[in-house]
């Protein structure tokens, strides 16, 4: 006897040792299943596997339920289907109630979640009458909230907030906190659905208010972040966006605690999105990179997609072009991905369901004589099943296919009338030089009229009058003098401006004067080698040159310093035009017209154009002009 009291001890003891481990090792799980999802498993494996030889089944079906929420929680829902189906046989050996109806609970969370709602409430019903025998309030709870859920995804809010009620009514913080935390935050969630009849932002505010405190008296700050994030998206439908960001950058600071990338990327979206409201470009650009960083380490396909989307539209409303460009590309790419995943998810669902229903129907009829003619007819369903995804699938490929086409011939037609854009801007510049050319031409010609036949006429008459009559012509002779002063005044004015008259350097001071007098902007301009008029038309192509540059900058790039030099070397014009502006990708502004139209005056006089400028970094311009000789415009200061 003494021996096998022993032995009987030593078999107690080590079955205690091994629950006590199992413990730890469950306890640790619970420590890292958020913040290391994958490594956690491992100790819930260890915990299940020190328990299997323990006395007591409920410890090791109460670790294989809290294996298939992790399970669930992961999205592997077939898996998590089959560790409960496990649990569910080891609480029955146990005759524990209250675990059968917590994993029937727990099942019909893993079929909501595969969008077999008969499933789904055919497994809270069994759950919920289970805990109606027991009159245990909180798994009550529980249950309605889990149907209160489901209702409220299938957008009868009616349905769902009666269940949602019904859970309250059943818990305070006292008796379930978690469940109580969870059912305020549902309800005030219903109350912020827009399509709702029962809408309510008030009471969506007040109950999201109470699940806050409810979640912080637990310390889970992971429920508290998801809280202030959905606070922020109530903020901002009502257009309160001091409010939105405030809640948006409390959660984002809760989430960076923990490092969800998945949810810090929805974080950064969402403060995008209000940044993009206050009209604040620069900082909405700067959320939408991080979301997308984020989203890309999280591989969530869909906000990353989203996240390019907005990161396109910004980059064109800030006029770089081939970064707009380029995100459009990765949001069409990624659409497509969506598209084929979310195809294979679908087929993947109706096959689990498939297999699922399958398996149900085997087992209630396993004993019958009609098993044969199920087997029989489940063969012929699998076959018409096979037979349908396949039409279903070359129907996809199809207008896969014929999209494609379609957007082939659209990038076709876009590029043709790319072309064609391109001529008619090409033909637009070359007239409206040859429109300016024919100005100054006309002005020229006037002047010479004016100077050659008007002049010489109200010369003749005044000689003619000096010489035949002086009494009766002093006053006509005075007259004709003034006259032919006027004359001569009108054809200088006519034949230049400031540059005729004193040339190059003190048209660009004059207009330096005219733009600091207007603008806020200095302009900085020195020159070399200028002592001697050049040729006067080079002068005015180069006047133009930079009057058109110095639109440009004030147009487009916001600068405050523009710096101007010239030198005339060797029958050569150099010209350097500097400006510290916001700068542009020098491929994607190639055809813009200001540049054009510096590019078709240089051409004149064989001349080479550099540009070089990056974003943020400003814009530099080099032009070299040959000068050509013209005895009537060279002439000395």
């Amino acid at each position: 006897m003494p021996f096998f009291s022993a032995l009987l001890f030593l078999i107690t003891t080590n079955f205690q040792g091994d629950s006590l481990k199992a413990q730890k090792y469950f306890e640790t799980f619970q420590s890292e299943k958020y913040s290391n999802p994958n490594g956690a498993i491992a100790y819930l494996d260890s915990a299940i596997f020190l328990s299997q030889g323990t006395p007591h089944k409920s410890q090791k079906a109460h670790y294989l339920r809290q294996k298939g929420i992790h399970l669930k929680n992961q999205g592997e829902l077939a898996q998590s289907l089959q560790v409960y189906d496990e649990a569910l046989g080891l609480f029955e050996q146990e005759n524990d109630s209250a675990g059968i109806a917590a994993t029937y609970n727990n099942i019909g969370i893993s079929y909501f979640r595969m969008a077999n709602y008969d499933l789904a409430l055919a497994n809270y019903f069994k759950a919920r009458d289970i805990n109606l025998r027991l009159q245990d309030n909180s798994g009550l709870a529980r249950n309605y909230i889990a149907i209160g859920n489901l209702y409220a995804d299938s957008h009868q809010y009616e349905e769902g907030l009666l269940n949602y009620l019904e859970a309250e009514k059943l818990l305070s913080e006292d008796i379930d906190a978690s469940s109580y935390a969870l059912v305020t935050k549902n309800i005030g969630l219903l109350f912020s659905e827009r399509d709702n009849d029962n809408y309510n932002p008030s009471k969506a505010i007040e109950y999201g208010q109470r699940s806050i405190l409810s979640y912080r008296a637990q310390g889970d700050s992971i429920n508290i972040a998801g809280l202030y994030h959905n606070l922020g998206l109530l903020y901002e439908n009502e257009d309160d966006l001091g409010r939105a960001e405030n809640y948006y950058r409390k959660g984002l600071k809760l989430r960076e605690a923990f490092n969800l990338k998945n949810d810090l990327a929805s974080s950064h979206f969402n403060l995008g999105n209000v940044s993009l409201k206050k009209h604040s470009p620069n900082e909405a650009l700067l959320s939408f990179l991080k979301s997308y960083e984020l989203a890309s380490e999280s591989e969530n396909l869909a906000l990353l997609r989203t996240s390019a989307k907005r990161l396109s539209e910004i980059y064109s409303s800030l006029n770089v072009p081939n970064r707009a460009f380029r995100y459009l590309t990765l949001y069409d790419s990624l659409d497509e991905i969506l598209f084929n995943t979310e195809k294979a998810r679908i087929i993947g669902e109706l096959e689990t369901k498939y297999e699922t229903e399958r398996k149900e129907k085997e087992l209630a009829q396993a004993q019958t004589e009609i098993e044969r003619r199920i087997a029989e007819r489940n063969g012929y369903l699998i076959t018409l099943a096979v037979f349908l995804s396949l039409t279903i699938l070359l129907v996809l490929i199809y207008q896969q296919r014929q999209g494609a086409i379609k957007a082939l011939r659209q990038r076709e037609k876009d590029l043709f009338n790319k072309k064609v854009n391109e001529l008619l801007l090409e033909q637009e510049l070359t007239s409206l030089n040859a429109m300016l050319d024919g100005q100054e031409n006309e002005r020229k010609r006037l002047s010479r009229e004016l100077h050659d036949r008007i002049g010489s006429l109200l010369t003749a008459a005044r000689f003619t009058l000096e010489t035949n009559g002086k009494e009766q012509g002093d006053k006509l002779k005075d007259f004709l003098a003034e006259a032919l002063e006027e004359t001569r005044n009108l054809s200088h004015s006519l034949a230049s401006g400031v540059l005729a008259k004193f040339g190059l350097v003190a048209a660009i001071n004059d207009l330096k004067a005219s733009i600091e007098d207007d603008r806020d902007i200095q302009i900085l301009f020195n020159h070399e080698g200028l002592d001697t008029r050049i040729n006067n038309e080079i002068e005015i192509d180069t006047y133009r040159i930079i009057q058109e540059l110095i639109s440009n900058s004030l147009k487009h790039s916001f600068a405050k310093k523009i710096t101007i030099f010239i030198a005339v070397r060797d029958q050569h014009l150099e010209l350097n035009y500097r400006d510290d502006g916001v700068g542009f990708i020098v491929d994607s502004v190639q055809g813009g017209i200001g540049l054009k139209n510096v590019e078709a005056r240089s051409k004149k006089y064989n001349g080479q154009l550099s540009i070089d400028s990056r974003p943020a970094e400003g814009m530099l311009l080099t032009l070299n002009l040959e000068i050509y000789p013209d005895e009537k415009a060279v002439t000395s200061r």
